[in-house]
């Protein structure tokens, strides 16, 4: 059990009212050494998503170069492909990973017609 430290930084740009763009940066220490997560992502629509990452910032600590793609089907389901290619020595036994998610929201799940409780997520404000 050690002590660590996550941050994230997370903005917005409204290119237009259908293109977003949310860039956001992921650092994360042990205060021995310190790893980052640059992401871009895309939202065309508010339902079409794609991305690219990169995890690392200097010649000793870079990782990987990951790409994401996505759609959200409605206001419940969302599916989501993420690929993460190797860089640093380790990619010879890494090769990359791929994941394949399904989100499911189970907001107001049964439908009572009661709106759920407002919990306020600093990642979230706008």
């Amino acid at each position: 059990m050690n002590t660590q430290l996550s941050a994230f930084f997370q903005w917005q740009y409204d290119f237009s009212q259908n293109i977003q763009f949310q860039p956001n940066l992921v650092m994360r220490t042990d205060f021995v050494s310190t790893q980052t997560e640059i992401n871009a992502l895309m939202r065309i629509n508010g339902n079409i998503f794609g991305g690219v990452m990169l995890r690392g910032y200097s010649s000793s600590s870079l990782d990987a170069l990951g790409f994401s793609i996505g759609h959200k089907i409605n206001r419940r389901y969302a599916v989501f492909y993420n690929y993460d290619a190797g860089i640093s020595a380790l990619k010879r036994s890494n090769e990359g990973s791929h994941e394949l998610i399904l989100k499911v929201n189970f907001y107001n799940l049964p439908a009572t017609g009661i709106p759920p409780k407002i919990i306020y997520n600093p990642r979230f404000l706008e």
